[in-house]
């Protein structure tokens, strides 16, 4: 796991509660969670698409980086 990621668990399955709490903290004090809850949406505009991209690739890679490997 992501050491600057540290405080949020690894998801194995079990745990998705305590994950899903710890991940949503990490995504909003990064200023990534209205990519991952839809209230961000897409613009039409492509210098604003562009950014909306990357700030949804970062939040995927969090994301990603706490799953276990078997899920």
């Amino acid at each position: 796991m992501n050491s600057h990621i540290h405080h949020v668990p690894e998801l194995v399955g079990p745990n998705y509660l305590q994950w899903k709490r710890k991940m949503i903290d990490e995504l909003r004090s990064r200023n990534l969670w209205r990519q991952v809850d839809g209230k961000q949406t897409k613009s039409i505009d492509v210098a604003e698409l562009v950014i909306w991209e990357e700030r949804y690739d970062q939040a995927r890679g969090l994301i990603g980086q706490t799953v276990a490997d078997n899920l």
